[in-house]
């Protein structure tokens, strides 16, 4: 079963900034194979009106039980074409 999961992470609390959360989402095809992550992470210098740069790094960064802040997950299946909509997106946006 071909899968959909969004993440959506606040700055960790420690951070002494005011920034926006961090939104990603992985795809899984339902062969086993590790998941596809794509996001879009703040800019390296915070600011409103810093252009964000793509990451797959949301899984590495955010999803560590350590951290005091909760991260929203959804998951839901989805039909091959969707994946493939949804990867084509994800990968259009990153190069």
């Amino acid at each position: 079963m071909r899968t959909f999961t969004i993440y959506l992470a606040p700055v960790p609390h420690s951070s002494n900034t005011r920034r926006a959360r961090h939104l990603w989402y992985a795809l899984s095809d339902g062969s086993g194979a590790p998941p596809l992550y794509f996001g879009l992470g703040p800019a390296p210098t915070p600011s409103p009106f810093a252009a964000n740069y793509c990451c797959g790094d949301g899984e590495a960064n955010y999803l560590d039980p350590n951290l005091d802040h909760p991260i929203m997950v959804r998951t839901v299946a989805i039909s091959k074409k969707e994946f493939e909509l949804i990867k084509r997106f994800g990968e259009d946006i990153c190069n």
